[in-house]
């Protein structure tokens, strides 16, 4: 009987336990977000410089743009952590971007 008194409480013990908790880093940004972030940084880019010539040039050269950096940014956006992704997206302005890429990665 003393045995199945000490058997409860261990096995009590072992299921109110809350097990241990793993950290399961975020998914890296998807070529989609790195897509979404690509364009904003060249709409960024175009707001802080003046405007020169007709709208529909300056689409154009933005599209030039994202078309001609694609594979390149998608590579180095890809490791990117979600926290910089999101500061990033949030940015209004080039300076702003600037302050995301001094952030430090987790350790």
């Amino acid at each position: 009987m003393r045995w199945f008194a000490v058997l409860a409480f261990v096995c009590g013990c072992e299921s109110s336990a809350p097990a241990p908790a793993k950290h399961t880093p975020p998914p890296p940004p998807t070529e989609r977000e790195c897509e979404q972030l690509l364009a904003h940084l060249v709409d960024l880019e175009f707001a802080a410089a003046p405007q020169v010539g007709a709208d529909k040039d300056r689409a154009a050269a933005k599209a030039s743009i994202v078309q001609a950096k694609h594979d390149e940014f998608v590579a180095t956006c890809r490791p990117m952590t979600r926290e910089r992704l999101a500061c990033a997206m949030a940015a209004a302005t080039v300076a702003d971007i600037a302050a995301c890429d001094r952030m430090q990665p987790p350790n």
